[in-house]
């Protein structure tokens, strides 16, 4: 309950100052899914097949078993930044939210062996 406070209260503010438009970019617990979806988010889950998801006996925290909360979209990641950038867009149509503008674009980024 710590963590969702300050997520509550950023993507609050951003609302009444007319950003709608926020990305809550590491979701592992029920709570903090149940959070985004009652601002009316959405959960990606973005797969890497060549990081296959940690054994259940390894896999001792409950926050390491996120792959259960169910997503409203899945993206492989299996190929380019350009592929993956596509696969955002294509995401993006298809949820409604219409692909951004380029000059609203944010730059993917990837950090080490994150899914």
């Amino acid at each position: 309950a710590y963590w969702l406070r300050p997520v509550q209260e950023w993507i609050s503010y951003a609302l009444r100052h007319g950003r709608a438009r926020r990305c809550v970019s590491d979701l592992r617990m029920d709570n903090e899914a149940t959070l985004v979806r009652s601002f009316g988010g959405r959960i990606v889950r973005v797969h890497r097949p060549d990081l296959p998801p940690l054994p259940a006996a390894l896999a001792r925290h409950e926050s390491e078993r996120h792959g259960r909360i169910e997503a409203d979209y899945d993206i492989v990641n299996d190929s380019s930044l350009s592929a993956l950038r596509g696969e955002v867009e294509r995401m993006l149509d298809t949820m409604a939210l219409g692909a951004a503008r380029p000059a609203e674009r944010m730059p993917l980024s990837f950090r080490g062996n994150a899914r």
